[in-house]
């Protein structure tokens, strides 16, 4: 489902990432890491984002379960997606 660039370890990082983008793997490139997500997985937690209507991170904890928490962490912690408060959605940056 995700796997991080960190946990993977490869000799060759560039051709690893070259790699997965061919193989239409969805890569996420984090100031700190590289995410490889499955595509349907991203596009369920992109639809699973949008029903988290808070920004209360035990609130946010509980509305999604493990693996999407793991892909929610890493965007945030590098700064892909952000709570637009007016809003109260989660927004996907660039």
């Amino acid at each position: 489902k995700i796997q991080f660039l960190s946990e993977v370890n490869p000799r060759d990082p560039d051709k690893f990432i070259s790699r997965a983008h061919d193989l239409g793997i969805v890569v996420l490139e984090g100031s700190r890491d590289v995410a490889f997500v499955d595509p349907s997985f991203y596009s369920g937690f992109l639809d699973k984002l949008k029903t988290v209507g808070t920004s209360n991170e035990e609130l946010v904890r509980k509305q999604l379960d493990s693996d999407y928490y793991r892909l929610f962490v890493f965007l945030r912690e590098n700064g892909l997606i952000y709570f637009d408060a007016s809003d109260r959605v989660w927004r996907l940056i660039g």
